[in-house]
């Protein structure tokens, strides 16, 4: 038989406790660590954002294999190449930023 549950047994402190370590189950974060959620979130939005960028680039190479000798399309292919190469270099400097960041103010925040 299941014993029954006597909210009134417990205090406010006890229910703090527990919707934290509910928190701390779910999301793997303790109090105090914003900064590593606020990164985690900008590390996902810069995966996916190079993800695109890769997706670019294969489509562009092969916009430029199958240009058949229109320039004007290489042309096309090439340029946007080196656009998705620039911001692939973008991207991946805002995430070495964004990495030494989050770390350098997560130490300095911590209790």
């Amino acid at each position: 038989m299941i014993a029954p549950i006597k909210l009134a047994q417990l205090t406010w402190g006890d229910a703090m406790n527990q919707t934290q370590t509910a928190g701390n189950i779910a999301w793997g974060a303790g109090r105090g660590d914003l900064m590593q959620v606020i990164g985690g979130i900008i590390y996902v939005v810069l995966s996916l954002l190079s993800m695109l960028f890769l997706i670019f680039a294969v489509v562009a190479g092969l916009k430029w294999a199958t240009a058949h000798g229109d320039k004007k399309i290489a042309e096309n292919a090439r340029n946007s190449l080196k656009n998705n190469v620039l911001g692939m270099i973008v991207i991946v400097g805002a995430y070495a930023l964004t990495r030494f960041l989050v770390s350098l103010l997560g130490t300095i925040a911590a209790p």
